[in-house]
């Protein structure tokens, strides 16, 4: 299933420096490195030579663990002391990251303002048109720790049940690497759900629009003004199948302090032992895990909306170790559209490791085909090996993922 709507950013490039050490952040930044960079951050930053930077990477840092309010001190202050010495690019990516900031505090006039200030690009223009919703329509969320059954569809993906105002029950895929909760457009009376602008375009996907339900009930979790993107019925469908794209998406269920997921059930905010493994990072609209795999850390993008794992071509040097035969099959791997692979090695009896727990299974590294659109930047972690494992769970107050 998917990919909604990936943010893609062309991260800004910072020079080499004479001082080791900041030549060491401006590396891990560069590469997207964040899980390395928020473990060193509090030793590295005692010796960065140039203040800007250290505002950046603790800016970066406490975006990244969800730690929005400071966050956006380390911002403010980058703007305020030092915004001359920052290429454009950069000050963009920047100013997104504060508006994000704002809508992770649920100040939506505030982010709305930002984003109406900033260059227009289609990511500023998505999160100003999400913003005006907010501001006049502001979501909340009464929580319940009681199960909610999970069922299996016939994509295999992971299905809850919601009753529409005429208690009929209709399948919401639960999937973390959507962006945000979608529905077609025929359904939105179904759950008096308002559409609330005109339609419009981004990145490829064409007649979008945005819709607020007022009161929704997902299990004994009840939702106001829960947003909605809503799809054109002519691309409503999963391709090959008659199963509506209906998703509950990261945007809800990021406001959580926990989530359990079992083979038959999803648990919220239930007490746990705590355990602080800070390998769970959010980057904009999306959870970034990382696991084990053989002798190396690897970054997922964690993905219950999509059937198959797969590692990127930038992390085969994790794979050595293993044996592989090459493929050259046309196969579909999740994606609202599907995601075409033309060829890929299948790596043997990989080893896949989470805190102490470790399981073996085959593993898939793709080659995007030529033109392959609305492609993950970096690898996805599926249901394939995520039902290797009987408990999951997202501690996103913890930064925290655990399998076992």
């Amino acid at each position: 299933m998917k990919k909604y709507l990936f943010i893609f950013f062309s991260f800004f490039y910072l020079s080499s420096y004479a001082q080791y050490t900041d030549g060491v952040v401006a590396d891990l930044i560069n590469k997207r490195d964040f899980f390395n960079l928020e473990s060193q951050i509090d030793s590295l930053s005692k010796n960065i030579y140039y203040e800007h930077l250290k505002y950046i990477a603790k800016g970066l840092v406490d975006f990244y663990a969800n730690k929005p309010e400071e966050s956006n001190i380390y911002f403010d202050k980058l703007f305020s002391e030092h915004k001359n010495e920052i290429d454009a690019q950069s000050l963009y990516m920047f100013e997104l990251i504060r508006g994000v900031n704002y809508m992770r505090l649920k100040q939506y006039d505030l982010a709305y303002n930002l984003f109406s200030q900033i260059e227009k690009t289609p990511n500023s223009d998505f999160y100003l048109k999400i913003c005006s919703v907010k501001k006049e329509y502001p979501d909340s969320t009464v929580w319940n720790s009681d199960p909610i059954t999970l069922y299996k569809d016939s994509t295999g993906l992971s299905v809850i049940q919601i009753k529409d105002l005429y208690d009929s029950i209709h399948p919401f895929i639960f999937d973390t690497g959507a962006n945000y909760s979608c529905i077609p457009e025929s359904d939105c009376s179904k759950f008096e759900i308002k559409i609330l602008m005109d339609s419009f375009n981004y990145f490829g996907y064409y007649n979008l629009k945005v819709g607020i339900a007022p009161k929704l009930k997902i299990g004994e979790i009840v939702a106001y003004n829960m947003l909605f993107l809503i799809w054109p019925d002519s691309i409503s469908k999963f391709p090959k199948t008659n199963i509506n794209l209906r998703v509950i998406g990261w945007d809800f269920m990021y406001r959580a302090d926990n989530i359990q997921l079992t083979n038959s059930a999803i648990i919220f905010n239930q007490k746990l032992i705590n355990q602080q493994l800070n390998n769970l990072l959010i980057d904009f609209d999306k959870p970034l895990v990382n696991l084990e795999i053989g002798a190396s850390d690897v970054t997922f993008l964690l993905d219950t909306g999509n059937q198959c794992s797969f590692i990127n071509t930038s992390e085969e040097s994790s794979l050595s170790s293993f044996d592989y035969h090459d493929k050259l099959d046309s196969i579909g791997v999740g994606g609202a559209f599907g995601i075409k692979v033309e060829k890929y090695k299948l790596f043997n009896n990989v080893s896949i490791s989470s805190g102490n727990t470790k399981k073996i299974s085959n593993l898939m590294m793709r080659y995007p085909s030529e033109g392959m659109q609305n492609a993950p930047e970096q690898s996805l972690l599926g249901q394939d090996i995520l039902q290797l494992f009987t408990k999951r769970i997202i501690d996103i107050k913890n930064n925290t993922f655990i399998l076992e």
